[in-house]
């Protein structure tokens, strides 16, 4: 589900907000920020400390903050958000969207991004500011999902603003935020979460899921809620790191895992089977 934060230039948060960002959404994390006039995205967090060592320095020019919960694609690093629509302009997401998946290394934001909001902008490169626009794209988008838009300059338009909440000056997608124990972590409901957000993800790869369902099962079986959040997240983010190295049988044979990127990529004509 993912928790999505818009703040203005210069503000400060306390870090336990962050924290509690990170511990209930815990599937890597990024932000964008504004610096001398250029927009930058800096992700592919995945523990807190990483995050906080790389984000502290620049939190005063930090916009947008993103903390993961990955519903789909297997290049964990790539699918953390934002996502870049151009270099003036960036998106993140709060939400699961339906489209076709033409990228199966990408999740459904990344998609929407490449097939939808980058075509739509080059097209029109100030849709997103009128107000036309924004009432079709969230009419498509649907209350479940909500996008910030953020340019270089400064502008940020929230689709589905009223689903999200503001508080002392920041605009939070869900009340993740509020505690650790808040929203879609395992400590709500460990089974159900893991095993539906995670085991079942669009394209897992199924022989290494069954053997990590198993070990979920063997984790959950008879422990303290209070330890489990800990044990749940070492185990998956192994599953994903597993994931990630090992494609889906549709494209074992043409693809190459790119570790630099931490994508699968077409491997070139001549490295294929003939």
């Amino acid at each position: 589900m993912c928790i999505l934060l818009l703040k203005p230039e210069g503000k400060k948060l306390d870090k336990e907000i962050y924290l509690n960002c990170y511990n209930n959404n815990a599937d890597g994390a990024g932000f964008a920020i504004i610096k001398n006039g250029k927009l930058r995205t800096i992700k592919g967090f995945f523990s807190f400390s990483d995050f906080w060592t790389n984000f502290e320095p620049y939190e005063q020019y930090a916009r947008i903050i993103h903390f993961r919960v990955g519903t789909g694609g297997y290049a964990a690093g790539e699918n953390c958000h934002p996502w870049r629509v151009n270099k003036n302009l960036v998106m993140a997401h709060n939400g699961s969207i339906s489209i076709n998946r033409t990228n199966q290394a990408w999740s459904d934001t990344g998609n929407y991004n490449e097939f939808v909001l980058k075509e739509l902008t080059e097209t029109f490169p100030d849709w997103w500011k009128q107000k036309e626009f924004q009432w079709m794209m969230q009419a498509a988008l649907g209350t479940n999902n909500k996008v910030i838009l953020l340019d270089n300059k400064g502008e940020a338009v929230i689709f589905n603003e009223k689903e999200g909440e503001w508080d002392d000056e920041v605009w939070y997608s869900n009340k993740t935020y509020l505690s650790s124990k808040v929203g879609y972590g395992c400590a709500i409901d460990p089974h159900e979460y893991y095993f539906t957000q995670q085991g079942k993800a669009a394209n897992s790869n199924s022989s290494i899921d069954k053997v990590w369902d198993k070990k979920l099962q063997e984790l959950t079986a008879n422990i303290d809620v209070n330890v489990l959040d800990a044990k749940l997240a070492a185990a998956n983010k192994a599953r994903q790191k597993q994931r990630d190295n090992v494609p889906p049988d549709s494209i074992k044979d043409s693809h190459t895992f790119n570790k630099e990127r931490g994508i699968w990529e077409p491997k070139p004509k001549s490295l294929l089977k003939l």
